[in-house]
């Protein structure tokens, strides 16, 4: 017999039942006592059936019956015989096991004031209150660092520090496996920015394909380019594919690259160019979803009054409002200026 837990208010009870049909959600926990009331409650909101998986159930449970799994609190010794299917994942001791890290673990952070998120590119307050009580230890979240996110994780929540080693991801979504992080821990002091966060979460596990975003790319793959940055010499109409090109004085270059949007909006892309101190930069407005661009291409004229012998590196960047991913919106090669 399966055990299915009824909650109301603060207390649950335990109801046994010899004829279970899978419901819409497997609850995995430790034990029973792990459930979490502000978590099980959200999932209630949006009409879901809910089934407790413990620890010692897993193996005799096929998980794969469920919409979705969601990891919640507790060491789970039968964790490796949850298979990988749609999952939410509360649970930092296993973020590398279900492949949200590639390697490490994740981090808290707690503050003496209220906690931000940057949810596509927003800052919001996940908590209203900084502590459980006056003078108590502060509430805190759980990222995952960013130097170390599977490459395949959409950053849908991040950290709102500028330095590197507190830059992660508080919430992150594949959306082709249909997984989430949640890392907004301290449920008891949701707001109601969290509560819509997580269910946010929930219809990414569900597969509803509601999460609309800005991402727009250069893209590495543009031809005769190195690392997406197309470099010709216009006398001689030949493209520069060595890993460390020469640029020679009194010739004339020109650099182009190719811009995907990525997202479900029609985006104004700012872009900037950069070599040694000569800069340009340049805008294009309305690119439609799916479209591609090659604004920002740029000739020039190496001469000795802008530019010295040496190596150097080119860069470009495109830059839009509330972009999920600034992964690709940078590109750079490096090249050396000769006979100046």
């Amino acid at each position: 017999m399966k055990n299915n837990i009824l909650l109301t208010g603060l207390f649950f009870v335990i109801i046994l039942s010899s004829s279970i049909i899978a419901a819409d959600v497997a609850y995995v926990v430790e034990d029973s006592h792990k459930v979490d009331l502000m978590t099980w409650t959200a999932l209630e909101d949006m009409d879901l059936e809910i089934e407790i998986i413990t620890n010692d159930m897993i193996m005799n449970t096929d998980l794969t019956e469920y919409s979705f799994i969601l990891i919640g609190a507790g060491k789970l010794k039968n964790v490796m015989y949850i298979p990988e299917m749609p999952m939410i994942l509360t649970n930092s001791r296993y973020a590398t096991h279900f492949n949200f890290l590639e390697k490490g673990r994740t981090k808290r952070f707690g503050a003496n004031s209220n906690l931000m998120a940057k949810v596509l590119g927003e800052n919001m307050e996940i908590y209203d209150m900084a502590s459980s009580k006056l003078g108590g230890p502060a509430l805190t979240y759980e990222y995952l660092p960013m130097k170390f996110m599977n490459e395949n994780l959409m950053n849908y929540a991040s950290t709102t520090s500028d330095k590197t080693n507190k830059m992660g991801s508080i919430i992150a979504f594949n959306e082709e496996e249909d997984t989430c992080w949640f890392g907004i821990s301290n449920t008891h002091f949701w707001n109601i920015n969290s509560k819509l966060l997580f269910s946010d979460c929930i219809k990414t596990a569900l597969d509803m394909n509601v999460i609309e975003s800005h991402n727009i790319a250069i893209k590495e793959d543009h031809t005769d380019s190195v690392n997406g940055l197309r470099l010709k010499n216009t006398n001689t109409g030949i493209a520069l594919l060595d890993e460390i090109s020469e640029l020679e004085c009194g010739e004339t270059y020109k650099v182009d690259y190719v811009t995907e949007n990525l997202g479900d909006f029609t985006e104004d892309i700012e872009f900037m160019g950069e070599l040694e101190d000569f800069t340009w930069t340049a805008t294009k407005t309305g690119l439609a979803p799916g479209a591609t661009t090659t604004t920002g291409s740029k000739t020039f004229t190496i001469d000795n009054t802008t530019f010295s012998n040496g190596i150097h590196s080119l860069d470009v960047t495109a830059e839009i409002a509330f972009d999920v991913d600034l992964n690709d919106n940078f590109r750079s090669r490096f090249i050396e200026i000769i006979n100046c």
